[in-house]
């Protein structure tokens, strides 16, 4: 992974996961209020690197890049005050997913238009550094 990773983002990257910050986090079912945010792969061309947990009895990744996406980090609380360090995958150009593709339907859009959603706990997102 290491390898793959440094391959595509060089060797000064940071590594983003969501994570819960409070206990009562870990039963949040109803809504949340973004309490803040910010940007962690500004440059478009940045190109992160996204890791997904595979169903193994070992620990396996499937990584792949990213192009054309955004990743943002939010802190998200809850009504009942469950707090989660969240990280967001924004796809900015869909154009080329098809048309079936089951997000379109539950957002009610068209393909090319922006799609954002929640990375799950077990997900890694690489990227630059951007203290550097």
């Amino acid at each position: 992974m290491a390898k793959f990773v440094s391959s595509l983002l060089g060797q000064n990257v940071e590594l983003l996961t969501s994570t819960v910050i409070s206990a009562k986090a870990s039963a949040v079912s109803g809504p949340v209020t973004v309490v803040d945010y910010h940007t962690r792969s500004a440059d478009i061309e940045a190109t992160p690197v996204v890791c997904h947990s595979l169903p193994f009895p070992s620990q396996v990744y499937y990584c792949h890049k990213l192009s054309k996406t955004r990743v943002l980090q939010a802190t998200l609380e809850a009504a009942e005050g469950g707090r989660i360090n969240a990280v967001a995958i924004c796809h900015l150009d869909t154009s080329w997913w098809s048309s079936k593709h089951p997000a379109f339907a539950a957002l009610n859009v068209q393909p090319g238009t922006e799609v954002c959603h929640w990375a799950t706990e077990s997900t890694l997102v690489w990227v630059r550094n951007s203290n550097t």
